[in-house]
């Protein structure tokens, strides 16, 4: 397998090989289409340039690009500058047809022109289109057409097409608890409302204040004491679910393998796959307390044509691990995950309101500066509150106020 560096090192040299092998008259440029449309545009307006040179892209090489792009999202109307043969005239693609998808932009791969006195020139195209949908999924159709070119009108004599497999396809992995499994709608070709219904039910893993508190207590845990102390009240049954965002060819594989390790040997025996019409999705259940017990999903990806290798290899595509996000929490350290709400001052108590008196007063008798905890914010109170803001440093005023908080409840985890 390749590593991920040599892997991009290759995939560039593949590109430049493309673009620069058998003379042909420019290497792949980006049409960019102006405006994204949808199936059904009012418009499908090829840029003037590339943005590799700048150049400009001869206007027969457009009025066929845009030909071919209306043809295959089935644009009510025809384009007045190209003629399709009969032999030439390319369907609409079904799953463009179904679905709402927009034409984000046309790469040009390549195209070659060969003289043809006394008649027109005869122009072999070759281009990528790539579309995508209001949910961010991608497909790309590679497609390749001849045509004659006139000084009125482009006459299309052929046209192919298939569908253009992602290198590295995006994967996205969600975790549902199980009693919400059956809220959810499924339907074989309704990719938009399954997706829905999964993210709208989807486990938050944002870690709550005592969810930073239990993980420095787990750290600081062996394995075995982990596995020991895991509590089995919090243990619950959910589904994971991955999907990928990028449309995968029919003979392209998809795997999903799960351990305890992110290279381990996989554990699940039974995993639910359903083709989309080509976005693929996975499924199995486990059951698992979290953060206690930590499993890695691997999504695994095999080309329908391997463009590094004659074989055809699978490669990881996305890693996914069971437990709430910590790595994306500023100023993870012993110090700041003490911090509850209260001493971060997430919100400012009021002595004069009886459950906030009871809070503070409780904290002021932890510390031995008053005996009793009643409720009412009374003299001995705002004397107890004056001693602690002069140990602290701060301005005896007996008055309660954001620095009080912060320092009274410093370490306190509340």
């Amino acid at each position: 397998m390749y590593k991920p560096g040599e892997t991009l090192i290759l995939l560039a040299l593949a590109m430049f090989c493309l673009a620069g092998c058998s003379a042909q008259k420019t290497g792949p440029v980006n049409f960019h289409v102006e405006p994204a449309v949808t199936s059904n545009p009012a418009l499908i307006a090829v840029s003037q340039k590339t943005f590799v040179s700048g150049d400009e892209i001869p206007l027969h090489l457009r009025q066929v690009a845009e030909a071919l792009a209306r043809k295959f999202t089935d644009h009510p109307e025809p384009f007045s500058h190209a003629l399709f043969l009969d032999d030439a005239n390319p369907q609409p693609v079904i799953w463009l047809r179904n679905q709402d998808f927009r034409i984000q932009g046309i790469d040009l791969v390549s195209y070659r022109m060969e003289n043809n006195d006394p008649g027109p020139d005869l122009i072999t195209l070759e281009m990528r289109m790539n579309f995508k949908d209001d949910l961010h999924r991608t497909a790309s159709l590679a497609i390749k057409a001849s045509y004659e070119s006139g000084p009125e009108e482009q006459v299309i004599i052929s046209t192919s097409v298939r569908d253009m497999e992602p290198y590295f396809p995006e994967t996205q992995a969600f975790m549902i608890e199980e009693n919400l499994w059956e809220e959810i709608g499924f339907q074989d070709n309704d990719f938009f409302g399954f997706y829905e219904g999964i993210i709208s039910r989807a486990v938050s893993l944002t870690p709550t204040d005592e969810d930073r508190r239990t993980r420095l207590r787990l750290d600081g845990m062996s394995v075995y004491e982990r596995l020991g102390s895991i509590p089995q009240s919090g243990r619950k049954n959910y589904w994971i679910v991955v999907f990928t965002m990028d449309r995968l060819s029919r003979d392209a594989g998809f795997e999903i393998f799960a351990s305890g390790t992110p290279d381990g040997q996989s554990w699940v025996d039974k995993v639910q796959y359903h083709d989309f019409d080509g976005w693929r999705v996975a499924m199995f259940p486990i059951s698992l307390v979290l953060d206690w017990e930590i499993y890695y999903i691997s999504a695994l990806y095999t080309s329908q044509e391997n463009i590094f290798s004659e074989f055809r290899e699978r490669i990881r595509v996305g890693l996914f691990v069971t437990e709430r996000n910590y790595r994306d929490w500023p100023a993870f350290d012993n110090e700041t995950a003490a911090q509850g709400p209260l001493a971060r001052c997430g919100f400012l108590l009021n002595p004069e309101v009886s459950q906030d008196a009871e809070i503070i007063q409780s904290r002021l008798r932890d510390l031995g500066l008053i005996l009793e905890v009643t409720g009412q914010w009374t003299r001995l109170s705002a004397e107890a509150l004056n001693f602690f803001q002069q140990q602290k440093g701060l301005l005896p005023t007996g008055k309660w106020d954001p620095d009080t908080q912060r320092e009274l409840f410093w370490n306190s985890g509340s």
